[in-house]
């Protein structure tokens, strides 16, 4: 059987996900699935009926310009849930059992600016339904803000506006994590094109909205750097190169910081609890590795591996290996002692790699990687690695054209993602 083959009967398939440290099967209530930043789907069940994806259901909203939705969506309880670049709220039937493309609702109090762009991805309390969702240029009509939102009904619970820990001239752009009645929200502000010079790192009581403890960070802000909440720590990383751990259930005090020494991190930090590791990347083109002792919230034994161009996306750990992608639109594979083990560079598309990578880690030890591609013909794309991490292929494409900041979340067979041309798509 081919690659090709294997991959057309798995996107037909009903992928289920497996326990993560926030979330119950079937469901990806968070950037990259769970509070680990793992990105990887597993148990899945073939189903050798039919060979295609299909398109399940589209929705394409209004709005001059390049706009659309930038941040990841995530799914929990059967509902997709997106922001929308004017900071509207939606929430769509994953299955399109109900109303296909469809929104079940939209919520236009807490957002509906006139910005160009949302790039922080939601959050969801699976227990109570609450969607918690954080906005910065779509949202004009208040200061930055915060805002709990009812996740069947649309309505607003709270909002937490506080120029004090949301100042106007902030922005969202990191994923949002909720943990054990408590949420957490990273901003930067921005002082110039490709810079930024200070951040928050927020922690609200999920039900109140109340500010708990929040740490400012006076030498770069917190961009696309979404933290990971690995027992009782907040790890992050920052715009001025370093990694810090906080006390997550205390004051948010800093337990331990580590310069990477090469340059912004503008990813997310993902934990391995098999090596208990974490692992991240930087603008300078390195992948880092670190051991983290979740005893005292530590470092150490720092290494890195030069994959040579520039990322901002989060590396995805699956089994063995640890996948990275970069601006070149390249696809790189090591194993978890930093070993490379191969590359495939998919820039026939045109475009780089800004949404980080999803991974079926299948049965017969093939991993499956799901990327999207910033650029103007790129459509979603699935590279294949074998049992030893080499021989990656493309084993296909799916989806519109168009620029995708953002990555996929995937549940039950079913593949959501959204990109800059206002279109929102379902696919099995």
């Amino acid at each position: 059987m081919t690659k090709r083959t294997v991959f057309m009967l798995l996107l037909s398939i009903g992928l289920i996900l497996g326990l993560s440290s926030v979330a119950c099967a079937s469901d990806w209530p968070t950037f990259q699935k769970n509070n680990y930043n793992n990105g990887v789907v597993d148990g899945i069940a073939p189903d050798t009926t039919t060979a295609t994806i299909n398109e399940v259901w589209t929705d394409t909203i209004g709005g001059a310009g390049w706009v659309g939705w930038d941040g990841a969506p995530i799914i929990a309880n059967g509902t997709v849930y997106e922001v929308y670049f004017n900071g509207y709220v939606y929430a769509y039937n994953l299955t399109g059992a109900v109303n296909p493309g469809e929104p079940l609702w939209v919520n236009s109090e807490v957002g509906g600016g006139a910005g160009t762009f949302e790039l922080s991805t939601a959050a969801y309390d699976t227990e109570n339904d609450v969607l918690f969702v954080a906005l910065s240029n779509g949202n004009s009509t208040t200061d930055t803000s915060v805002h709990a939102i009812n996740g069947v009904t649309g309505d607003t619970i709270w909002t937490n506006n506080s120029t004090t820990y949301f100042p106007a001239s902030y922005q969202f752009n990191s994923g949002i994590k909720y943990d054990d009645g408590k949420v957490y929200v990273a901003s930067c502000h921005v002082s110039s094109m490709y810079d930024t010079d200070a951040g928050h790192l927020t922690c609200l009581d999920a039900s109140t909205g109340v500010v708990e403890w929040d740490y400012h960070c006076g030498t770069g802000g917190f961009y696309w750097a979404t933290p990971a909440i690995i027992g009782d720590y907040v790890v992050i990383g920052c715009d001025d190169g370093y990694v810090r751990s906080f006390d997550k259930d205390g004051d948010g005090t800093v337990i331990e910081y580590v310069n990477t020494g090469h340059n912004q991190v503008r990813g997310g930090i993902t934990y391995d609890e098999d090596s208990e590791c974490i692992f991240l990347t930087t603008e300078a083109g390195y992948l880092h590795k670190y051991d983290f002792d979740t005893d005292d919230g530590s470092f150490s034994n720092a290494d890195d591996a030069n994959v040579g161009t520039r990322m901002t996306t989060t590396p995805t750990v699956a089994g063995d290996f640890v996948y990275v992608v970069d601006d070149g639109a390249t696809i790189s594979c090591y194993e978890k002692d930093l070993t490379p083990t191969s590359s495939i560079d998919i820039t026939n598309s045109w475009g780089g790699i800004k949404g980080s990578p999803v991974v079926y880690d299948a049965a017969d030890g093939t991993d499956y990687v799901y990327v999207t591609i910033n650029g103007p013909t790129a459509k979603a794309s699935c590279v294949s690695f074998d049992e030893y991490g080499e021989s990656p292929a493309v084993a296909g494409t799916f989806g519109p054209l168009g620029y995708t900041l953002q990555g996929v979340a995937i549940v039950d067979g079913y593949i959501v993602f959204g990109n800059d041309a206002k279109y929102l798509g379902c696919f099995k």
